[in-house]
């Protein structure tokens, strides 16, 4: 098994996310908390492989739920990529976490991926989303456009559906399901590479201190966006430090801005950050 070079590359900012939803209400009064809009990049010499996609702003729909949430400072994931060297032309694999907007909104950017997905997120949310508008609160993250670019995948046979966990989707890279917590089936990805086991959680916690204890006592905290049980996701914050070897360190969070002073990492002109976890 080659060992994979690890780069976190982030598209957006979104400043002051309100503590009611970073931990689901249990911690903050009125607190706010900074996070980062990313996606990872794994590289070897048999290619490369994404970990989400980051959103397309030349979409309508997915444009308005990011002006929603006041993401501010983006650039699109594909131009993003060229700081490390990377075409999306050359992007040979995506694997999905699951099917909110700012994961599964850039599909249109990489011409020549194939794609993976939990087979029970994808038509949980299709399902969902035919549900009448007194349910719409639970399709606040979901874009129809997105949906519909990734059903358009199956015409090209570019999209793969998991049905649970996978050992070694590729060499070392295995996949962990997350049901009925923040999403219907979330895949968690766990890379070995160099020794060490990481991480890679999508939106199964926005910052680590979900993980942790929002207070630093060791009590994991769900955030607050979810079409499952708080029981459920508190199960998968326990699960994802044990797939982490219990090593909080080597657990990788997409929207925690934490993240830039943890790992190598550089801010380049347009301010935003690209993180060199494993060179």
């Amino acid at each position: 098994m080659s060992d994979y070079s690890i780069t976190i590359l982030e598209y957006g900012v979104q400043i002051g996310f309100s503590n009611a939803m970073v931990f689901s209400g249990y911690h903050g009064d009125g607190e706010r908390t900074n996070v980062t809009y990313t996606f990872n990049v794994l590289q070897n010499e048999d290619g490369i492989i994404l970990v989400d996609t980051g959103y397309d702003n030349r979409s309508e729909e997915n444009q308005a739920l990011a002006d929603g949430v006041n993401l501010t400072n983006y650039q699109s994931p594909a131009k993003v990529l060229e700081k490390i060297g990377v075409k999306p032309e050359d992007i040979k694999h995506v694997i999905l976490t699951h099917a909110h907007w700012d994961h599964m909104g850039g599909i249109s950017l990489f011409p020549n991926a194939t794609f993976y997905l939990q087979a029970d997120e994808i038509t949980s949310w299709i399902k969902t989303m035919c549900l009448p508008k007194e349910y719409d609160i639970l399709k606040a993250s979901i874009s129809c456009t997105d949906l519909e670019n990734c059903v358009g995948l199956i015409r090209d046979r570019r999209l793969v559906l998991l049905d649970g966990d996978v050992d070694n989707l590729f060499p070392g890279i295995h996949i962990r399901v997350a049901r009925d917590g923040h999403s219907f089936a979330s895949s968690i990805v766990v890379v070995e590479s160099h020794g060490k086991k990481y991480v890679m959680v999508g939106d199964c916690a926005y910052v680590k201190a979900n993980v942790t204890g929002g207070r630093g006592d060791g009590v994991s905290m769900p955030n607050g966006f979810a079409v499952g049980s708080a029981y459920n996701a508190v199960c998968t914050l326990q699960d994802i430090l044990k797939y982490a070897d219990g090593k909080i360190e080597n657990v990788l969070i997409g929207h925690e801005v934490g993240t830039w002073d943890q790992y190598e990492s550089i801010q380049t002109e347009d301010g935003l950050h690209v993180a060199y976890v494993e060179k």
